[in-house]
């Protein structure tokens, strides 16, 4: 049982691992899906201050 252990816990934290890039990386991509329409609001809100 001992033996048994060791490479189901080994295979838990790879699965885990694999499973934590994968949300990180889903993530970032929204992130900046949502970020970049706010982001050209705020600089095209700054750019017509400037101007006014």
């Amino acid at each position: 049982m001992k033996s048994l252990s060791s490479p189901v816990m080994i295979a838990g934290l790879l699965l885990t691992f694999g499973l934590d890039c994968f949300l990180y990386i889903s993530h970032q991509q929204k992130e900046g899906e949502i970020f970049t329409p706010y982001a050209i609001h705020r600089l095209e809100g700054i750019d017509g201050m400037v101007k006014w």
